[in-house]
């Protein structure tokens, strides 16, 4: 039976199609993203993590392809402010809702700005956390835009 998360219940009451991909995690010295393309065989340009970034007060989804790094300078000039930086990990946690390592911007415990870097709108559908590690989603970009209402930006830094 396939496991039931906040961002999964969440692509379930909007009436979004997706793919659950369930994996054994194990650990990566490159981190939890290269252990996710690891463990599913994806392409680590389709796998997008989610990370959590701040400015003043406001927390920010950004999701960037495991292949790259998260440009801050970009994501700063997308949100059309002077600095952002990344949130501290137990702020990311009681924010979201997640584990850092699952961290998904669909159901969040409460709702964030979310940024998708404009690459993945180059796939038919692109993979991001299910909101646990070891859980997965395939989904088509524009789905997850609609879902997250995420600026596409360029924020990725290959």
């Amino acid at each position: 039976m396939a496991r039931t998360t906040p961002a999964t219940r969440a692509l379930d009451s909007a009436g979004i199609p997706y793919e659950l991909i369930e994996y054994t995690m194990q650990a990566h010295e490159d981190g939890y993203g290269q252990a996710v393309v690891t463990a599913t065989g994806q392409a680590p340009e389709q796998v997008f993590k989610t990370l959590m970034v701040i400015h003043d007060r406001t927390l920010i989804a950004a999701m960037v392809p495991v292949a790259a790094k998260l440009d801050l300078k970009a994501v700063a000039r997308a949100l059309g402010v002077k600095n952002v930086q990344m949130a501290p990990q137990a702020q990311a946690e009681r924010a979201s809702g997640y584990k850092v390592g699952g961290i998904s911007a669909l159901g969040q415990r409460q709702p964030h700005p979310s940024l998708l870097d404009v690459s993945a709108m180059g796939f038919d559908k692109i993979y991001i956390s299910g909101g646990q590690r070891g859980l997965e989603i395939g989904i088509a970009p524009q789905d997850l835009v609609d879902t997250t209402d995420a600026d596409i930006v360029e924020i990725a830094r290959f």
